[in-house]
């Protein structure tokens, strides 16, 4: 759902389909996440930023990045599991 977020977010036509309402799940979702982390999703799955850029701008190494992506997917996929 994340890595598509644009294609569906593009595909609403009203507020109250299921489709809005699990894209307004993810968005609530990700702001629950750290400063980092949101920023992190933000960047790279809403605004579909190339990784050079993403690391470039937080200063961070690829790798760091690649952790922090997958540890805050991880935490995702935990809060929507137990509050959905």
């Amino acid at each position: 759902m994340l890595r598509n977020w644009h294609f569906y977010k593009g595909c609403i036509s009203t507020k109250e389909t299921e489709l809005a309402k699990k894209i307004a799940w993810v968005e609530r979702v990700v702001e629950k996440l750290d400063p980092v982390e949101r920023e992190i999703i933000k960047l790279r799955y809403y605004e579909r930023t190339p990784m050079e850029i993403l690391t470039s701008r937080l200063n961070l190494h690829r790798s760091s990045v690649y952790k922090i992506l997958k540890k805050s997917l991880k935490k995702m996929q935990f809060v929507s599991e137990n509050t959905y």
